[in-house]
């Protein structure tokens, strides 16, 4: 399951891209987040990882600033 901060995170960006731009580039997105509170986004293929780099990832930064609990935390993006 998700933690509250992931559904928040994923709620957010939602909110702020739009349904069709959610659903076009992270219907297929897991996030994950560990005890070094560092966000994993994990994408299918190398286009979406750069795609999401190029595009979202700002917003994405800004989002989990806000919701992340205590502690120094980065983002890093993967292909699964």
């Amino acid at each position: 399951g998700c933690s509250e901060e992931i559904i928040s995170i994923k709620t957010r960006l939602l909110n702020q891209i739009g349904r069709s731009s959610y659903i076009s580039w992270f219907r297929q997105v897991e996030f994950c987040k560990n005890a070094q509170n560092t966000l994993t986004i994990k994408v299918p293929t190398k286009f979406m990882k750069s795609y999401i780099e190029q595009n979202y990832l700002e917003k994405i930064k800004q989002i989990y600033e806000k919701v992340k609990s205590l502690g120094e935390g980065g983002i890093e993006i993967c292909c699964a």
